[in-house]
């Protein structure tokens, strides 16, 4: 296999104590009910530097994101699929203008259930891939859908083919060889069990239990290089009535490296999760967090030791002009998906690897 290498260096800079730090990006997609937006960030700025507008005005089912370099620019371009009831709608724009680079349909325009995306540069040419899998009522179906002229690579089932509650996917490089791996982990009704899928050998490499293996609502997941070792650790959250438990964990020593609730632990609706370069330490990935539920766009920033280091609120707007002055808008949902880079839903990430 071809051999990959980190890259740390990212387009968009500040200037901190002297020393220009590589800042990353993630993008947050809007909720159900919200207008069809997707608001991208520059880690350490709490203001978009970039606004798409990803399906049409009547469509209100949310959206799912996740960022990645496809086309090799050096920017990393934004990878968008319809919410539920919008079939498998998958959307790329580029990271600098917001225009459309390609869509298609991912899987039967039958299906209506979504799905959640990442990306990674799995065969080396420069062109990061985009791996998505199917949401609830789709079976755990992964494909990979080559970066360089958009056509399917390969497809597997990463569990039981006739589990219906989705997979979550992320890509990383997780292991001791250089290349990256597809990472999944099972949705509601699945345990929580997180699975590591060589692209070449197209064999599983390992797998282990994130949670409680009684633990069934399904866990949200990413990857991302929290401490700066130059691999990457395989981040988790839970999902619904588990708590906004965040974990990090070393795949190679099997170990979690930091775990901790990303807000009170009362909060029962679960933890969407993504990577983005830090923007105060070069080499390292922060972890972006949200609340999988609804009237919250509360988004934070931990370090590799669980610490906070940035909190604000992503306003989607809802489309009802009487209550743009009220803050973040009270429907607001944030579903996970990171780049996979990393993430699952509407939160994507760089993820901190090509």
């Amino acid at each position: 296999m071809t051999k990959h290498r980190k890259k740390f260096v990212r387009p968009f800079l500040e200037n901190l104590e002297g020393r220009t730090v590589p800042a990353g990006i993630y993008a947050v997609g809007a909720p159900a009910g919200a207008l069809p937006l997707v608001n991208v960030y520059q880690t350490g700025n709490p203001t978009p530097i970039l606004t798409i507008q990803a399906y049409d005005n009547n469509f209100l089912g949310g959206v799912r994101v996740a960022t990645g370099d496809i086309n090799n620019d050096g920017t990393d371009d934004i990878f968008t699929i319809a919410g539920p009831g919008g079939g498998p709608h998958v959307k790329i724009f580029n990271g600098v203008n917001g225009q459309v680079l390609h869509e298609f349909m991912a899987y039967d325009p039958a299906y209506r259930g979504s799905g959640f995306l990442a990306s990674g540069d799995l065969d080396n040419d420069g062109h990061d891939d985009l791996v998505i899998g199917t949401d609830i009522g789709g079976g755990p179906h992964v494909k990979v859908i080559n970066g360089s002229d958009f056509s399917e690579d390969f497809s597997y089932f990463a569990y039981n083919p006739t589990f219906r509650g989705g997979v979550r996917v992320s890509v990383g490089q997780v292991d001791a060889d250089p290349a990256l791996e597809i990472i999944t982990a099972a949705g509601p009704g699945g345990a929580p069990h997180v699975q590591v899928y060589d692209s070449q050998s197209k064999s599983y490499e390992q797998s282990y239990f994130a949670y409680d293996r009684s633990f069934m609502n399904g866990i949200y997941i990413a990857t991302g290089d929290t401490d700066g070792d130059g691999r990457d650790e395989i981040i988790t959250g839970a999902g619904q009535g588990g708590g906004p438990h965040v974990k990090y964990h070393d795949l190679i020593d099997d170990r979690d490296e930091a775990s901790y609730f990303a807000y009170a632990p009362s909060l029962t609706s679960g933890v969407y999760v993504a990577s983005a370069s830090s923007s105060f330490r070069i080499g390292y990935d922060d972890v972006i967090t949200a609340p999988a539920s609804l009237g919250s766009g509360n988004i934070r920033v931990y370090d590799d030791h669980g610490d906070l280091h940035e909190e604000f609120f992503d306003h989607q707007d809802d489309g009802d002009s009487s209550n743009d002055n009220d803050g973040p808008d009270s429907d607001f949902r944030i579903n996970d998906g990171l780049r996979g880079t990393n993430g699952v839903g509407g939160l994507g990430g760089d993820g901190g690897h090509d």
